[in-house]
C-alpha cells in the first residue's frame, strides 16, 4: 500500500494523500501490516472494515473500500473480491428558504468577514475556493469570477494553495448583482479576497449563526441551500451543475438540490 501511494502520490492531491495515508495507518497496518500478502484473505478484509462499520463510521468504511479496491486492482488476485461493499448514507445539511437566505445576507452586512461568508451563500463556492480567490482573478469589466485553485490545510499544519477538487471544478462564473456591488466596495490591487483559512472562515459563519435565529446549517450547507434556491427560483439544474462545479449531473440532481 505505501508502494502503490508513493505511485499515485505523483497524480493525486497532496491533501488526498495524506488521507489515504492516515486510512492506512490508522485502520489497516495496526490490524493487518503484518499479514503477508500473498496470504491474504476476503475475510480477512471483510472483519476490518466490519469493525470500522461498528465503530459508526460507515463513510470512513466506504472510503477505505475504494482506495484498497484501487491499489489491490494491480495484483494478480484482487483479495477484495466478493467482500461486499459497505454503504453510507449521506445525511443532507439543512438548507434555508429565501427569506432565511434574505436574513442572513442582511446580518452579513458590515461583518468583518462579509466579503468571504457572501461567496459562499451567493455563489456556492466551496471554502477552499473561496479562501483561494485572489483579487486578480476577478474580471470587473466583464463581471466574471475565475474558480482556478483552492486553499487547503495539511495535516502538517501547512497551508497550501492547488488545484481545485476536480476538472470541472476550475469553472467561469457570473457575479451576481449584490456580490458584484460588495467585491467593488472591497476592491483591492492584489492579495486574497478572504484572509482566513478554510477553518477560521467555518468558525466567522458558526459564530454569525449562533446569534441568529435561523436553523443550523454548516459553512458547506450553504452551498446546498444556494443550489436549492436556485432551482426554486426557475434556475436551469444543468447550468447549476456547471456553476458548482460537479462532474456528474447526479450529484447536483439528487445530492444539493433538496425539495420543499
Amino acid at each position: 500500500l505505501t508502494d502503490w501511494l508513493t505511485l499515485r502520490s505523483l497524480t493525486l492531491k497532496p491533501r488526498t494523500v495524506e488521507s489515504y495515508r492516515g486510512l492506512f495507518r490508522r485502520y489497516v497496518f495496526p490490524a493487518l501490516g503484518g499479514a503477508d500478502l500473498a496470504a491474504l484473505s476476503p475475510i480477512d478484509l471483510a472483519h476490518l472494515l466490519a469493525a470500522i462499520v461498528s465503530d459508526g463510521h460507515t463513510r470512513t468504511a466506504e472510503l477505505l473500500y475504494t482506495v484498497l479496491n484501487a491499489a489491490f486492482k494491480l495484483l494478480p488476485e484482487n483479495p477484495l473480491h466478493g467482500v461486499p461493499r459497505p454503504r453510507h448514507t449521506q445525511e443532507s445539511p439543512p438548507v434555508w428558504d429565501d427569506e432565511q437566505i434574505a436574513a442572513y445576507i442582511a446580518a452579513l452586512s458590515g461583518h468583518k468577514h462579509q466579503l468571504g461568508l457572501s461567496l459562499g451563500i451567493m455563489l456556492g463556492l466551496r471554502r477552499g475556493e473561496i479562501c483561494g480567490l485572489r483579487w486578480e482573478d476577478i474580471d470587473f469589466k466583464d463581471n466574471l469570477i475565475f474558480i482556478r485553485r483552492q486553499l487547503v490545510r495539511l495535516d502538517s499544519g501547512d497551508l497550501i494553495e492547488c488545484d481545485p477538487k476536480s476538472k470541472t471544478s476550475i469553472r467561469v462564473l457570473p457575479i451576481p448583482n449584490g456580490l458584484s456591488a460588495l467585491l467593488r466596495a472591497s476592491r483591492q490591487l492584489s492579495g486574497r479576497l478572504c484572509p482566513l483559512t478554510p477553518s477560521g472562515l467555518d468558525a466567522a459563519h458558526k459564530a454569525l449563526l449562533a446569534r441568529l435565529e435561523l436553523p443550523y446549517t454548516t459553512l458547506h450547507g450553504l452551498r446546498h441551500t444556494f443550489a436549492t434556491s436556485c432551482i426554486r427560483n426557475g434556475g436551469s439544474m444543468k447550468s447549476l451543475q456547471l456553476i458548482l462545479g460537479h462532474s456528474n449531473y447526479a450529484t447536483t440532481a439528487n445530492r444539493y438540490t433538496h425539495p420543499d
